[in-house]
């Protein structure tokens, strides 16, 4: 057998312990691996070629096919490589406008609505900047409603819609000021044609509330934004009042039992096939990205990378989500996810926070014409 790591974990992982197993039993077993330092050694590619390649390749594409990195499902990971890879059906991802659209009034890369459809900006925040810090994760989600036939949820009641969640948009960058954060979602809301945004309020995260609670002036496209509300906590929303203002903030203040439920939630909507991912980085170059002109045609790098950063960013979500491990509470059964060594959580947050506001729309606990009531959910 001669493969990639990358080529199905199903049988190459099994088939290379068997292989070791064989070696240290009798010596009839033989497994040669040859990663980047054997390419380097030998100058079949040069450093600047893989520092390139590293570069233009997802996280997991380059711990498969340079370091030899096998991936496989471990007793204390909370997702499954598997079922995150089956969700990744999604070839039509939506762009914000980029500095080229600058003068059109409409965002040109943005998808008509469905009928009933919602759109959810998911926000997690982070504001030292640094490559060893945290990112702020920005997340579109699409809810699509769709018949499930009768079935009777936990409370005993039935249910016979839900919504399937599509994922066409991830934007994850270094930490920085708070005033440029809360451009980048204003700006991000109405280019997507947003229904809601998702915001967590821990630590400084309330502060970007602050500035999106107020109007802002986008001088780059000289036009201004209007001023938002807080809909689910009245503290939050009688930080800042503005008259007029638009009621589509969801502020979460995540405590462990509401961090353990979204994070079944996540592992529900994975298992019920509700989630939809993009497509990885390859079938995007193969079947998606020669269909859009912009891209064939582009004279520069910031061209290209616009259009294939969304499904570079979903396959590090997907590279996150399976780094991820878990321990449950003996007293209480509550899960605690957590990351491990330099690996990060920053897009699944995002990510399952935008879940966590749709499990809420199913059960009708949110309604866009009704009144609200809130406060027992969140804390």
């Amino acid at each position: 057998y001669i493969s990639s790591s990358g080529a199905s974990t199903e049988w190459i992982y099994p088939l290379c312990t068997g292989l070791t197993s064989d070696y240290y039993k009798d010596g009839s077993g033989c497994f040669v691996a040859l990663d980047l330092a054997v390419v380097l050694h030998h100058r079949i590619k040069s450093r600047q070629q893989l520092e390139k390649a590293k570069r233009d390749s997802d996280p997991i594409t380059w711990f498969t096919e340079y370091e030899n990195g096998l991936l496989r499902e471990g007793t204390s990971n909370f997702f499954s490589y598997t079922s995150l890879v089956g969700c990744q059906t999604q070839k039509k991802c939506i762009y914000p406008k980029s500095s080229f659209d600058r003068g059109k009034r409409a965002n040109p890369h943005d998808l008509p609505k469905h009928p009933d459809e919602i759109r959810i900006l998911s926000c997690d925040f982070a504001f030292a900047a640094g490559k060893d810090n945290d990112n702020s994760a920005l997340t579109l989600i699409r809810l699509m409603p769709q018949k499930l036939g009768a079935r009777i949820n936990e409370d005993g009641h039935t249910v016979s819609t839900a919504y399937k969640v599509v994922v066409p948009y991830i934007q994850a960058d270094q930490g920085c000021h708070v005033d440029i954060q809360a451009l980048r979602v204003k700006r991000l809301f109405y280019d997507f044609s947003c229904d809601y945004v998702v915001l967590d309020t821990r630590n400084a995260g309330l502060y970007a509330y602050d500035r999106l609670a107020q109007v802002l002036y986008d001088s780059e496209r000289d036009c201004e934004y209007p001023a938002w509300s807080c809909f689910n906590d009245d503290n939050t929303a009688n930080r800042i009042v503005v008259p007029g203002s638009v009621p589509c903030a969801f502020v979460i203040t995540a405590s462990a039992k509401l961090n353990s439920d979204i994070a079944m939630l996540m592992r529900d909507v994975i298992a019920s096939n509700r989630l939809e991912l993009l497509v990885d980085h390859q079938v995007a170059m193969e079947e998606v990205l020669p269909n859009i002109k912009e891209y064939t045609e582009a004279q520069d790098g910031d061209t290209l990378v616009f259009f294939e950063r969304p499904y570079i960013e979903t396959q590090a979500l997907i590279s996150e989500m399976i780094n991820l491990e878990y321990q449950k509470s003996l007293a209480t059964g509550d899960i605690k996810i957590y990351e491990t060594g330099s690996n990060r959580k920053d897009r699944y947050s995002s990510l399952s926070y935008g879940v966590y506001l749709a499990y809420l729309l199913e059960r009708d606990l949110v309604s866009n014409t009704g009144d609200y009531e809130y406060g027992v959910y969140i804390n």
